[in-house]
């Protein structure tokens, strides 16, 4: 439970990042929402991962560093391409303001994101592995 809670601090400074990010270009400046949402998720991965490896994760005990960086990028497009239909389907689709849409998106990712990275990324090595 504790690296849970963690991760959802972790997470919150990642989503906080994201969403200024979403505010300030998208809302300020009048970007398109879809491009400014894809761009600010995957800055926020990058301090996801950052953070993650310092107070959630210990780094390096299933993969090198490099290939560990590629997976939470790989697991993050997963996470990306839900958060991105998630974005369209509420904007496009429901009539749900592309704030709302963006808040409810990255909760629904939070738990995807903090399970794979746990049971995949971060996990120890098995013997088979």
């Amino acid at each position: 439970m504790g690296q849970l809670l963690r991760y959802f601090w972790v997470g919150s400074c990642a989503a906080l990042l994201d969403l200024i990010f979403f505010l300030l270009f998208h809302n300020a400046l009048g970007l398109n929402y879809l491009v400014v949402g894809i761009v600010g998720f995957i800055l926020a991965t990058l301090l996801n991962y950052l953070l993650s490896v310092h107070w959630v994760f210990t780094s390096g005990i299933r993969f090198g560093r490099r290939l560990e960086i590629a997976s939470v990028y790989g697991v993050s497009l997963v996470g990306l391409a839900l958060h991105a239909l998630v974005l369209f389907t509420l904007v496009e689709h429901m009539d749900v303001s592309p704030l709302a849409a963006k808040v409810l998106a990255t909760g629904l990712v939070f738990f995807w994101n903090f399970s794979a990275r746990r049971y995949f990324v971060f996990a120890p090595k098995r013997s088979n592995d």
